[in-house]
């Protein structure tokens, strides 16, 4: 990817790991590559595929469900929820490839309007998850709730603390 494409695929990425969609945001940089050294060594590691993003989700909704300590009584829930889950994540990436296809090619004014589908997209797509969440949330006994808090605050503190290495690296 070059720097011009991540320049315009930025937006996207941003709304991405503000939504908890980081597969965008780590399919994007690990697509990215440096730019070749003067004398690039004899032997180079081959490059890794950038991550799925499908399989990125799935690996996220896993995580959520080992985390939140889902129940059987709570399946049908968990999977309303995971299945939106999945449908914000397909429909973001979509939106986002869209979006570097046109990369290099946007007007000014086209650019803006690219990055206000996907920031509607993302609240459209918020607003969906708490929809499904909100049922799920409200069935968990009280313990399941103050372990789930927990882990959404412990999420929310590792963006807030990669946004603050991001800001402090400039």
């Amino acid at each position: 990817m070059t720097s011009k494409m991540i320049r315009y695929a930025m937006p996207g990425i941003l709304i991405a790991s503000l939504s908890g969609f980081t597969l965008l945001s780590a399919s994007a940089q690990a697509a990215g590559t440096a730019a070749p050294a003067a004398n690039p060594p004899a032997a180079t590691a081959p490059k890794t595929a950038a991550p799925n993003p499908a399989a990125m989700v799935e690996q996220r909704i896993a995580d959520l469900h080992t985390k939140l300590k889902i129940t059987p009584a709570e399946s049908t829930l968990w999977n309303n929820f995971a299945t939106v889950m999945r449908g914000n994540a397909k429909h973001m990436d979509g939106l986002f490839q869209q979006r570097m296809t046109m990369a290099g090619k946007m007007t000014a004014l086209q650019n803006m309007q690219s990055y206000a589908q996907l920031a509607q997209a993302h609240a459209d797509g918020m607003a969906k998850l708490l929809a499904a969440f909100t049922p799920l949330y409200n069935a968990m006994p009280a313990a399941q709730k103050s372990m789930t808090d927990q882990v959404f605050d412990s999420y929310a503190a590792r963006h807030a603390a990669a946004h603050t290495q991001k800001g402090q690296a400039k």
